[in-house]
This record gives C-alpha cells, sequence and structure tokens, in this order.
C-alpha cells in the first residue's frame, strides 16, 4: 500500500516493462518501423508507470503536500501518457498494409489527437481541479478520471481503425488487437469504478510487451502475417514427428530477386502481404512464412488429394489475379512447387534438397509455372540424394583410391594405324549393387564442388592403370575429361602433374579433354595452366567441337593437339548437304593447321564410312567399341612382342 493505494499491479507491469527493455536490446529484433513504434512505448511505458507510482506517493495528507510539485508531475504523466497514446494509435495503423502506404497521414492524426489530449489537461490545470482535498487527504480523483476517459477514447479509435482496415491487416494481428482493444477498454472502466486498487498500467504496458512477444521476438511479420524461415523448419520437423499429412507450397518471385529493391521495396511489400493475406482466408490451417522479398512458403495440413487440389489451385488463382499485374505483370511472373509429405523427405536436409529439385524441373523464362510432386519424383529424388550425400562424402575423404569411383574406358580406333591407340577414360560410380552413370552424378558434383576430387581420382585410376599396361602394351595415351570449372582454379596444373608424377607416369600418357565453354571463363588463368601442363608433355583435346558457338580464331590460337568433333554434327552432315560441305571445310582448314581430328558417335558401317573418306585420324563409337571397364583395355591394345 502507498498513501492508502494498492500499487502492487503497477509494481508488477513496471517490472515486466523493465525486462522486456532488456529482451529488446538483447535479442536485438528488425529495425522495422512498427518495432521503432513498439521500442519506444516499452521505454514511455516504463517512464509513465514510475510518473504514475511517484504522483500516488506525493497524494497523502495534506500536511506537508505541494500543489506546484503535484502540478509539473502531472503534467509530465500526462505528457508520456499522451505519447503512449499516440503511439498506439500509430502502431495500430501501421499493421495495415494500406495505411503504411500514407505515413504522413497516420503521423499528421497522431499530432493532432496529442494536442486534443494535452489540451484538455491544460485546461484541468487551468480550472486548478486536479486534486482535491477530502477529509484532511489529498485525492488526484479529478485527473485521473481524465486520463482514463481519454484513454478509453482512444482505444475506441484505434479499435475502430482497425475494423475499417480489416482486408489489409493480417489475421494474426486482427486476432490480437480484437482482444488486446476490448481488453484495455474494460479494464480503464473498471479502473474507474475501483478508488483504491490501481491497475490501469495494464492499458499501455501489457499490449506493447504482447505487440513485442507476438510481432518482434517472435517469427510473425505484422504486416503479411508470416513467420519466417526457422518456424517453417520447426513446423515440419514437428509434423513429420506426428505423422500428420501435410502439403507445402513454395512460391518465388525470379524477377524481384534482382530488382532494384530501393524503388520496389514498400510497392512489393504491399502486393506480397495482400496476397498472403488472401491465401490465409483460404482455409483455417494455413500457415504462412516468409523466407525474403521474392520468396514465399505456405503449410497447411490436409486431409485429402482433392483438397490439396483445391487449395493449390486457389493459390494459382490469386497469384495471377488482374489487381496484382498492375505494378508489372512480367515482374510478378511466378514459379511454384507443391509436394505433399513423403518417407522419401523426411529430414531438413533432404526437403531443401527437393525443394530444390521440383524448383530445377522449371523452366528459366519469365513465364509463370507450377510443379506438383508425382510419386516418381519422390523416388528419383531419393535415388539423387543419396548420390548427392556420397559425392559429399567422396569430396570429404579426398581418397584417390576410393572405390567408389569406377573407372570405365572407350577405346578409340586410328585409321592411319589401322588399330586402337588410345582411350577415353569414363567415370562411373557405385551405389551399392548400382552403377550410376555421369548424366546422373555429374550436374551434382558441379552444384556441390565434388567435381575436382573426382577429375583426382579418375586421374590417379588412370595413372594406375597406365603404368601397369605401359609393361606389355603399345598405346599413345589415355584421356581424361576435366571440367571447365577447374581450370580457372590458378593451382589446378600443380595438382594434376603431383598425381601424374607420383604414379611414376610420363606426361605424354594423359591427355586431357576440355569444352570450349573452358576457354571463356577466366582466360588468363586457364590458359596459365593449359600451357603449364602443356610444357611439361600433357597434351589436350577440345571436346564436344560443333555442339555450341564455337570461335575458330580462338580454337586455332588455343594450345589443343586433337579437335573431337561431336556426334551430332556428324548425324546432320549425313543428312544436310550444306552441313556436308561445312564440315568437309572445317576439316580440311583444321588438317591445314596441323590438327588431329576425331569423329564421336560412329555406330554403324555408314557412319563409319562417311568418317574416313571425310579424312578423320581417329573414330570413336560403337561400331569399333563399347565402354568396358578400364583394365579390358588389354582385349584392344596391341602387345609389345607382336610386332
Amino acid at each position: 500500500m502507498l498513501n492508502n493505494y494498492n500499487i502492487v499491479a503497477e509494481q508488477l507491469l513496471l517490472t515486466l516493462a523493465c525486462v522486456t527493455l532488456f529482451l529488446m536490446f538483447y535479442i536485438k529484433p528488425r529495425k522495422t518501423a512498427t518495432y521503432i513504434a513498439n521500442f519506444t512505448g516499452i521505454v514511455l511505458s516504463i517512464t509513465t508507470t514510475a510518473t504514475h507510482i511517484y504522483l500516488i506517493s506525493l497524494a497523502g495528507t495534506v500536511a506537508g503536500f505541494s500543489g506546484s510539485k503535484f502540478n509539473f508531475a502531472c503534467f509530465i504523466f500526462y505528457l508520456q501518457y499522451t505519447f503512449i497514446l499516440a503511439l498506439m494509435y500509430i502502431y495500430t495503423s501501421l499493421l495495415s498494409s494500406e495505411k503504411r502506404m500514407h505515413l504522413k497521414k497516420i503521423f499528421v492524426k497522431a499530432g493532432i489527437l496529442s494536442v486534443i489530449y494535452m489540451c484538455a489537461f491544460i485546461l484541468l490545470i487551468a480550472t486548478k481541479t486536479t486534486y482535491v482535498v477530502n477529509n484532511g487527504s489529498v485525492r488526484f480523483a479529478p485527473a485521473f478520471k481524465l486520463y482514463l476517459v481519454i484513454g478509453i477514447f482512444n482505444t475506441l479509435l484505434c479499435l475502430n481503425t482497425c475494423r475499417k482496415n480489416r482486408a489489409s491487416v493480417a489475421s494474426v494481428a486482427y486476432r490480437y488487437l480484437c482482444f488486446v482493444l476490448p481488453f484495455s477498454i474494460v479494464v480503464l472502466i473498471a479502473q474507474l469504478c475501483c478508488k483504491i486498487i490501481i491497475f490501469s498500467s495494464f492499458t499501455y504496458v501489457l499490449p506493447f510487451i504482447l505487440f513485442y512477444l507476438l510481432f518482434h521476438s517472435n517469427p510473425f511479420d505484422e504486416i503479411s502475417g508470416c513467420q519466417n524461415k526457422y518456424s517453417f523448419e520447426t513446423r515440419f520437423v514437428d509434423n513429420m514427428a506426428l505423422h500428420q499429412r501435410f502439403l507445402i507450397v513454395n512460391v518465388v518471385f525470379p524477377k524481384l530477386k534482382n530488382a532494384d529493391q530501393n524503388y520496389l521495396k514498400d510497392k512489393v511489400y504491399h502486393i506480397s502481404a495482400e496476397m498472403c493475406r488472401e491465401i490465409a482466408r483460404l482455409h483455417k490451417g494455413i500457415h504462412l512464412y516468409n523466407f525474403n522479398i521474392h520468396n514465399y512458403a505456405l503449410f497447411v495440413n490436409v486431409k485429402s488429394d482433392e483438397e490439396t487440389r483445391k487449395i493449390i489451385y486457389d493459390i494459382q488463382q490469386i497469384l495471377e489475379a488482374p489487381i496484382y499485374n498492375s505494378m508489372q505483370s512480367s515482374l510478378l511472373c511466378y514459379k511454384m512447387i507443391a509436394f505433399r509429405n513423403n518417407p522419401n523427405v523426411d529430414t531438413l536436409p533432404k526437403l531443401s534438397s527437393f525443394m530444390k529439385y521440383l524448383f530445377a524441373k522449371l523452366s528459366q523464362g519469365t513465364s509463370s509455372e507450377c510443379c506438383i510432386a508425382t510419386e516418381s519424383d519422390y523416388e528419383d529424388f531419393a535415388s539423387q540424394y543419396y548420390v548427392s550425400q556420397m559425392l559429399d562424402d567422396i569430396k570429404n575423404r579426398f581418397d584417390l583410391d576410393d572405390e567408389r569411383v569406377i573407372c570405365f574406358a572407350q577405346p578409340i580406333y586410328s585409321v592411319d594405324h589401322n588399330s586402337f591407340r588410345t582411350a577415353e577414360a569414363l567415370m562411373r560410380l557405385r551405389l551399392g549393387d548400382k552403377i550410376i552413370y555421369p548424366d546422373k552424378f555429374i550436374p551434382l558434383a558441379e552444384q556441390n564442388g565434388c567435381i575436382h576430387t573426382l577429375t583426382c581420382i579418375i586421374l590417379n585410376k588412370v595413372c594406375v592403370e597406365i603404368r601397369r599396361l605401359s609393361t606389355e602394351y603399345d598405346f599413345d595415351a589415355i584421356t581424361v575429361n576435366c571440367s571447365t570449372t577447374e581450370f580457372s582454379e590458378p593451382n589446378l596444373h600443380n595438382e594434376l602433374l603431383a598425381i601424374i608424377r607420383q604414379n611414376h607416369v610420363p606426361c605424354s600418357k594423359i591427355r586431357l579433354e576440355l569444352t570450349e565453354s573452358a576457354m571463356f571463363d577466366d582466360f588468363s588463368i586457364v590458359m596459365h595452366n593449359i600451357e603449364m601442363l602443356r610444357q611439361s608433355g600433357v597434351q589436350f583435346y577440345l571436346d564436344d567441337f560443333g555442339t555450341g558457338y564455337s570461335n575458330l580464331e580462338r580454337i586455332i590460337s588455343c594450345p589443343f593437339k586433337t579437335i573431337k568433333f561431336d556426334k551430332s554434327l556428324l548425324y546432320k552432315s549425313m543428312n544436310s548437304e550444306g552441313m556436308n560441305d561445312l564440315v568437309v571445310s572445317m576439316v580440311d582448314v583444321f588438317k591445314k593447321q596441323g590438327f588431329v581430328l576425331l569423329v564421336e558417335g560412329v555406330e554403324d558401317d555408314e557412319q563409319n564410312q562417311y568418317s574416313i573418306d571425310r579424312g578423320f585420324n581417329y573414330i570413336q563409337g560403337y561400331r569399333y567399341a563399347k565402354p568396358v571397364p578400364i583394365g579390358e583395355l588389354v582385349n584392344y591394345f596391341t602387345e609389345k612382342n607382336a610386332y
């Protein structure tokens, strides 16, 4: 008790506000406009409650009472409370994305309200009715009643603002306001009736604390009603543990990722928040998540396939609504994936990988697309995921003798020698009892940064086989494919040469294949690696010539020894007189420049004869030999004692 007033509630709320302020400093939430208003509200709640307690301490017996001191303290209290009411109105208005677009009007209206509230109090001071003396005791009932009446009026105004802007307020924020604002009115009315117990601080301390807990310490975004990525992951883990049936929808707006956010940010935020609110109204169990300005996700428990299809359809209808395209239809093109829970996607790493897998099935164009996962998608992903995990393990171990990397080879026929003089090393992976082919794992290896490890392993295995073959068989070399990304690493030549030399293999027995695209990435570094390897005796093949744009000047200037014509060029030239003339011309030009020419993909006698007639030096294809385990090259190379 303080001067016959029970202030336990005020003291408790002052303590809670101080703890909340500490958390704000400690956690450091996002500095959004609403957070700044909330932070200021917490600070003012502390000072206002402390001033309120001080006012109660001044109201006592007439003896020693100072009217001027009381009026000054009362003025400070009213000034602080006026700012709190203004902040409450500002915060409530900022929860509406529509009103947020008119910040100036919000602050002007809040300023006008503050002036009105202060004028009412100044009038109270002018009439000298801030307190009364009754039976030798001082009571500040008039000032206190005005404070409560103003609070009720401001709360009703905030409630009306919330109601009028219902469509532009996130459902989670709207439900909160519909609870806390009426509750504040009830508390203020109760305080008018209660003379002894003081608890009016509930009406401003508690709302600001709850605002903070709900929207700033918590993952909810106050405008869109979305939660963050960590909440999305938590819900996924919880639902998997509970064996719930659920649907996940992920929507990405590719154009917004690289857009100039300085001029688009507010408009994009407003439109995306509006979309989110409409989507949230489709189903009472929908949970929305905002990963960033261009990436949103939806999580909802579903009971049937029909319910799933309806939700996906309704979401697409909202995304394609004409009202949103007023900003720019091309800018709001979306890429959407949707999938149900599945045993093959039961952990967070798998979830992330599966979402990337589905997005990879969509085109890179500007049209809006949707990919709904099928059973085959889950199965294909499971296989791909295990391959990816194995690649990660191969990269981490960096064992040059790793038995999971298998070396095959395809013998290459020499037209001039009428025998097999070289072979191309081909990589396979062993996953349990399965053999995984390059088209399945090379793209994954390039994404995972494992491709260089695979190159080193296959080069080491080739060197081991060359050393074994060289004792009894006569052959020129074995070629190894290299990734274009590898040759952009300045120290690559040293790593490759170290593997060749530690196997005591002549560098002339190794040939490396590169595609032309390698020439366009860090050209100077690529050329440095090529030159250092070439000086050591390693020859280079230009692989897949004719599959894309070819710069003949650059090809001729690069130190390639052999040019490998892609099979597509062979097939087209056999069916087109124009392409045939072009191939004949290119063969003539390259031969005059001293290049050795190889054609791949030769599968029958007609293709073989065509290749020989056009002057190719080497022929590779099923017509002569299929890929075999590298140890079986003994069946194709000529023994030395055969001469």
